[in-house]
């Protein structure tokens, strides 16, 4: 599968978050980096058919994506920099809960959520309330309902917002 993007722009009142911009995509998980306002997640709202764009195509295997409406958003996976939280839930509940958002049945989400966190060094603390949890702890959280998706969903792309500071969380105490 191919993913395309084609003279891709939009703009929020006079400031241009995008222009022109053509990028080829194949299967796979894509971190995307950038400075701060350099159009991450205008990029990855528009990937993921949740804004409209001013100008410019998004086309997978040369059909564009607003013809294909579901079918297309099944295949797209994607982790922003940040997201809203149910606080109250705990981090397994959060996990169950997107998993019966994206309509997966619970044994298959049973089989992948406490794998999934413990990789991302949540295990210990599956069962803690959201609203106690660092904002690393939260980005950790989204990591794992990212790698889910691609798990479970058969999701085809997978993007991940500033992955390089999720990633330090990891190793730090390797980087001198």
């Amino acid at each position: 599968m191919l993913l395309e993007t084609r003279q891709l722009s939009k703009s929020y009142g006079n400031l241009r978050a995008l222009s022109e911009m053509s990028v080829s995509f194949t299967e796979g998980i894509y971190g995307i980096l950038g400075a701060n306002g350099a159009g991450k997640t205008t990029l990855l709202n528009l990937l993921a058919d949740n804004l409209k764009r001013d100008q410019g195509q998004i086309l997978l295997d040369g059909k564009d994506i607003l013809q294909m409406g579901a079918r297309y958003r099944r295949l797209i996976g994607y982790m922003p920099q940040q997201q809203g939280f149910y606080d109250e839930m705990t981090a397994a509940a959060f996990l169950y809960y997107v998993a019966e958002l994206k309509a997966m049945r619970k044994s298959d989400a049973r089989q992948q959520i406490d794998q999934l966190l413990a990789a991302v060094n949540l295990g210990d603390v599956k069962n803690k309330v959201i609203a106690k949890f660092s904002g690393g702890m939260k980005q950790r959280l989204l990591l794992a309902q990212a790698l889910h998706f691609s798990c479970i969903a058969n999701i085809k792309f997978q993007f991940l917002v500033d992955i390089i500071m999720l990633l330090l969380q990891f190793y730090h105490p390797y980087i001198l």
